[in-house]
């Protein structure tokens, strides 16, 4: 991550299909996140995913969390149709 940081003037990490990390048993990933958003700060982080609800639940601020959503922006993107999804692969 350091070195990740130091090249390039502004980055972006990408987490598709992130509520996987609140299943996850075994590791708490909020620790790395939290020190990722922190200490490296021309790194952004975009967690993506299907279950809305459950990633934010597992990002969320509360008075018993840390606050890792604080500078969150929160992008809902609506389901594409049938004829939207089939003209995006035709190209």
């Amino acid at each position: 991550m350091r070195v990740f940081s130091q090249n390039t003037k502004r980055g972006i990490i990408g987490f598709d299909e992130a509520q996987i990390l609140a299943r996850l048993k075994n590791f708490d990933f909020r620790g790395l996140i939290q020190e990722i958003i922190d200490t490296y700060t021309n790194i952004s982080l975009i967690f993506t995913g299907s279950m809305l609800g459950l990633l934010v639940n597992y990002l969320n601020p509360s008075p018993d969390r840390h606050n890792f959503m604080r500078g969150a922006r929160i992008i809902t993107l609506g389901r594409w149709s049938i004829e939207e999804g089939v003209e995006y692969l035709k190209r």
